[in-house]
């Protein structure tokens, strides 16, 4: 800036001399001499001196920074060169401009250089620019000022798409139970580190804040309380054979035997695990839950609790922020940080390492639709999940190549309340599996009970699609989940939730069942009858033993209509026992994986945990399982490799 300021000043005073000269046809006066003398020496002087603290300045600054500058001047002088030679497609260099200085806003330098030019530029207005050229017509001038006006809007043009940029030793996609884990265990795994969570929605828990049957844990202090020997091994057992064969036994064994430490994680913050029951494809009784509230609300409230104390220098969240894609070195197969999307900007956000637990795909409708491609005969279902369960982060993974599993395995959960107010919405409440575990039991339009209600989730909701007809105008299977006092004394004051909504209704007889409902009162004494005839031998006709409650004609009843709809994504990025997301190269075998380094993954946007079927319960265990190991893997790798992460992103510079 000095440097051309300087030579542009000379000229123009030598200008001024010289037309001085005609206009008079006589020379100059002395007193006018040494006013350009005077000027020349100001201007020669202030050179010198911008010089001489720019040789200063620059060799105190590190050789990085330096290093990193150079490109950046050959690039803004070969523009320069371009601006100079072709003076009449200068839109299209200007574009170039910024098109080229989005690749240099790393560089802390960048910006100083830029704000000084345009405030320079903008001391003259347009209007005298135009009278500066007109009033000096001399080709060598009139290049100098057309430079000055193409690089004034040049300026302008990259101040209104530049990148703002910021720097965290790990960024966490998604502020479910999986993310919220993440970063707390990544504090406490590494010193000085600092975490940003990244959440897109307006608030913090993401599909999380809605589980409502729990937490599956073994040998915990609940399970000896109540008596109830259970161990890894079983847990395993019933985790392998819920998945059919397709899951990651690995995966399996990381998830069943650290159920304890994850059980003790949450306790430890004062979230309350202190009631167990046993649920759907459970040998045991082993899936935790507070007394009163959901696990989902209970362990999102625990977790940000923790994480509000830490937040102030170690933990920032921000909200209302999308990831749109993962930073690359391609040449290393190493992830750089992420693009997001912020209060109408777009930001880079450069990242030691990044973990990525935005959650599943069971909402995405949009035109790259996961459901459309992976299981298109699924895609016309309700749904459980929020609005925010696109897949993001599993295209996000993806688009870097990443491996996917089991994208054809989507679980269709069997219970979906279906609003009477609003029947045909795709947007589901979940009828917690919990309400089948205290006893609930399920009939048709006949009144007849049709499966074990404790069965497999897709056994149940094949049965529910095959036994039941829809009704009105609800085009899908509808099915009546009945319970009495004694199941809902068991499920806890959160029922009131779905009285509120006039999801369930309090009915006092059986005729008032089967008139609010439309089916047979004989038909439902007589299926009444028959359990309690089964409960009192141990077994029904679907093979049932466990039955939590009996059913008389003189209970008071609760009941309300469920349909099956898509609940959750077993399918995912690919990931290691360290949470490690993988890719397949292209000239190795199949089967061969590695990782990429910095990325990790925890939470339904992974796959290979539960294969063909989810256990309920299990979902919000691994959450904090997967979540934990992430934090600490990511931490141990941001330790460990800190000089070659900041030669790649930078010295971080964290943003208040």
């Amino acid at each position: 800036v000095s440097t051309q300021s300087t030579w542009g000043l000379i000229y123009r005073a030598y200008i001024e001399e010289k037309m001085e000269e005609e206009k008079g046809k006589k020379k100059i006066s002395e007193e006018r001499y040494k006013q350009i003398w005077l000027l020349r020496a100001i201007v020669l002087g202030t050179f010198l001196v911008f010089l001489i603290s720019g040789i200063v300045y620059v060799k105190r600054i590190s050789s990085s920074d330096r290093s990193s500058a150079v490109p950046f001047i050959l690039m803004i002088n070969g523009v320069e060169s371009e601006l100079l030679q072709h003076p009449k497609s200068m839109k299209e260099i200007e574009l170039e401009i910024s098109k080229r200085l989005l690749n240099y806003t790393t560089d802390k330098y960048v910006c100083s250089y830029l704000d000084a030019m345009g405030k320079a530029i903008e001391i003259r207005s347009d209007d005298e620019l135009q009278s500066f050229t007109s009033y000096y017509k001399n080709p060598i001038f009139g290049s100098v000022v057309l430079y000055v006006e193409e690089r004034s809007k040049a300026v302008s043009a990259w101040k209104t798409h530049k990148m703002e940029i910021f720097y965290y030793d790990i960024v966490i996609i998604g502020s479910g139970a999986a993310g919220l884990t993440a970063a707390i265990q990544a504090v406490r795994s590494g010193q000085n580190i600092s975490v940003c969570i990244l959440e897109k929605e307006g608030q913090l828990g993401g599909d999380s804040i809605k589980a409502s049957s729990g937490l599956n844990a073994c040998n915990t202090s609940t399970q000896s309380n109540n008596r109830i020997s259970d161990s890894a091994a079983k847990f395993y057992e019933d985790t392998i054979k819920s998945g059919q064969g397709l899951s990651n036994s690995t995966l399996v064994k990381i998830l069943t035997s650290q159920s304890t430490d994850a059980w003790d994680f949450l306790t430890c913050l004062g979230i309350d695990l202190s009631v167990v029951a046993q649920c759907g494809g459970h040998s045991i009784a082993r899936t935790h839950r507070p007394k009163n509230s959901t696990i989902g609300s209970a362990v999102v409230k625990g977790l940000t609790k923790y994480i509000q104390k830490q937040r102030i220098h170690k933990i920032k969240n921000i909200t209302r922020c999308e990831a749109k894609d993962l930073i690359m070195d391609e040449k290393h197969k190493r992830v750089l940080g992420v693009v997001v999307s912020h209060e109408g900007k777009d930001m880079e956000i450069r990242a030691g390492a990044v973990i990525i637990a935005t959650g599943g795909y069971g909402h995405d409708s949009t035109p790259t639709s996961l459901l459309k491609k992976f299981v298109p005969h699924l895609h016309h279902l309700p749904t459980t999940t929020g609005r925010q369960a696109v897949g993001s982060g599993v295209k996000m993974a993806w688009k870097i190549g990443a491996s996917l599993v089991h994208m054809d395995q989507v679980q269709i959960h069997p219970t979906g309340f279906v609003d009477p107010n609003n029947p045909n919405s795709r947007n589901k409440f979940l009828a917690p599996e919990l309400l089948r575990g205290v006893g609930g039991i399920m009939i048709n339009e006949t009144g007849d009970r049709f499966c074990n209600e404790l069965g497999y989730r897709d056994y149940v909701s094949t049965q529910i699609i095959k036994c039941c007809k829809p009704r009105g105008e609800y085009p899908q299977a509808i099915s009546l989940i009945l319970l009495n006092q004694q199941s809902i004394n068991m499920f806890g004051p959160t029922i009131n939730f779905y009285l509120e909504k006039g999801l369930i209704k309090k009915l006092q007889s059986i005729e008032d069942v089967a008139s609010s409902f439309g089916i047979s009162a004989s038909g439902i004494k007589k299926t009444l009858a028959s359990y309690k005839r089964s409960a009192e031998i141990g077994i029904d006709e679907f093979n049932k033993t466990v039955f939590p409650v009996v059913f008389s004609e003189k209970d008071i009843f609760y009941a309300g209509l469920i349909t099956p709809v898509i609940h959750y994504t077993m399918g995912g990025v690919r990931i290691d026992s360290e949470a490690r997301v993988l890719y397949n190269h292209s000239n190795a075998p199949s089967e061969t994986y590695h990782p990429i380094a910095a990325l990790f993954a925890a939470g339904e946007v992974t796959g290979g945990v539960h294969g063909r079927n989810r256990l309920v319960g299990n979902s919000m265990l691994e959450c904090i399982v997967f979540g934990r190991i992430a934090g600490t893997a990511a931490a141990k790798y941001v330790t460990n490799k800190k000089d070659t992460i900041n030669s790649l992103i930078g010295q971080p510079n964290l943003p208040h």
